[in-house]
């Protein structure tokens, strides 16, 4: 819980942050990650709690790998409502998905399932926006990744979302039927 004096001083930092130039920004975003996990926690109950997701995920975007793989692997990341408040911006703001999906191949496998857990309340229309993102991002194995540690009704309507999404695309569709069957997705798909 961030104490009503940590959010003071917290907040005008994180305003800084964001709103500097993409170089400084990203300096701050590294000095920021090398912090120790107590104060990488506030930051992020602070995002949360404020609604900060959509000025901070750019930030982490612009990381470096080892950074970004030590911020979105937070054991803090797992509580409850955390990733639920990630998603929810995100969705609010579908350019932010082209900032997320990059992220997903640095997660560990129980980070993966407390995204595919939470993705599973998404609407429609953002896994059309996910797809998009996907597409600009070359991400769809991360993505497929995700899709399969869906509940089986989950994984289906997300596979066919993307597959209307993308329906002119029919070199893009086996494609992903290829990445699909890898994670045991195939049966998803709808025949051409």
């Amino acid at each position: 819980m961030v104490l009503e004096s940590e959010r003071e001083i917290l907040l005008p930092v994180m305003s800084l942050v964001f709103n500097v130039s993409y170089s400084l920004q990203h300096e701050l975003g590294e000095l920021a990650a090398e912090q120790d996990e107590q104060v990488l926690n506030r930051i992020v109950h602070t995002a949360t709690q404020m609604n900060l997701w959509d000025d901070l995920l750019p930030v982490v975007a612009q990381l470096s790998p080892s950074s970004q793989a030590k911020v979105v692997n937070l054991p803090v990341l797992r509580e409850d409502g955390v990733i639920d408040s990630i998603l929810q911006a995100a969705q609010d703001q579908p350019e932010l998905w082209r900032a997320v999906l990059p992220l997903l191949p640095m997660m560990t496998s129980s980070m993966l399932d407390t995204v595919a857990l939470g993705a599973c309340q998404l609407s429609l229309e953002a896994r059309q926006r996910i797809a998009e993102a996907a597409l600009m991002t070359e991400t769809w194995t991360a993505l497929a990744n995700v899709i399969a540690r869906m509940p089986n009704d989950q994984q289906k309507l997300t596979v066919t979302t993307v597959q209307t999404y993308l329906q002119a695309d029919e070199q893009l569709i086996n494609r992903l039927r290829t990445i699909g069957q890898e994670f045991g997705l195939e049966q998803h798909f709808i025949a051409a």
